[in-house]
């Protein structure tokens, strides 16, 4: 990951307290095209400047997901349904 790269994703977490909408990341610990530990300092980055819905979930090296095969994910349906359902009752209330 070049620096631009690494620009754009703390430009992200800076500026996504200034929306309202919920952000889910899903990261695989092999993942070598973003590497988990930039996932990890974004979702940190991103709380620490204020942004309360974001949930972050960590995919096991052992899935051996990488990148590319998140989609094949098992659980995928089930924590994409959780957190929608999660959104929808925050926009009930």
């Amino acid at each position: 990951m070049n620096n631009e790269h690494m620009r754009r994703l703390f430009f992200f977490a800076h500026s996504s307290s200034l929306f309202q909408a919920p952000v889910l990341i899903l990261s695989a610990e092999d993942d070598a095209i973003v590497p988990h530990s930039l996932a990890a300092s974004l979702h940190q980055e991103t709380r620490e400047a204020g942004k309360e819905n974001i949930r972050f979930v960590i995919l096991p090296r052992s899935l051996g997901l990488g990148h590319n095969d998140i989609y094949t994910w098992d659980s995928l349906d089930t924590e994409i349904t959780t957190f929608v359902t999660e959104v929808a009752k925050n926009i009930e209330q």
